[in-house]
């Protein structure tokens, strides 16, 4: 009776140690399936190619010198790790995107969480132009 109880205890620890591991990994995404979108012409990319950026999601991670890439069509960042395309499952909070290679001066910021009209919805990404007491946005 000891064995099957020791046996079940292990067992249920086994478990709960592999979701523990599988929830800690914030920085996961699902497989992207690329659309065509009908009514517009030339790429729905804000870049045709991958662009090195930092992102930080919801709980405050921060993920450095990730390929992504801007679908302002959907408003969605996609992301490059093995030349597959993913889309993000965590919420991403931020994004600093260096649009030149091998230049982190020149960085385009994004954010998301404003909603200062009935368009744009806190879960919309803008650009922040300027931070401050007054903070300039520009939505893509």
């Amino acid at each position: 009776m000891r064995k099957i109880l020791l046996n079940g205890i292990v067992f249920i620890l086994v478990l709960s140690a592999k979701s523990q591991v599988y929830l800690s990994d914030p920085f996961s995404g699902k497989p992207y399936l690329a659309k065509s979108y009908e009514d517009i012409r030339g790429s729905a990319f804000l870049f045709d190619d991958w662009k090195v950026a930092h992102v930080t999601d919801k709980y405050g991670t921060a993920f450095l010198n990730v390929m992504l890439r801007f679908d302002a069509y959907a408003n969605k960042f996609f992301y490059n790790h093995g030349d597959t395309t993913y889309e993000f499952v965590t919420v991403i909070k931020e994004v600093e995107l260096f649009p030149s290679d091998g230049d982190t001066a020149t960085k385009m910021i994004f954010k998301n969480g404003f909603a200062p009209s009935d368009k744009l919805t806190p879960d919309k990404f803008v650009q922040v132009l300027t931070e401050g007491k007054i903070t300039s946005l520009k939505y893509i």
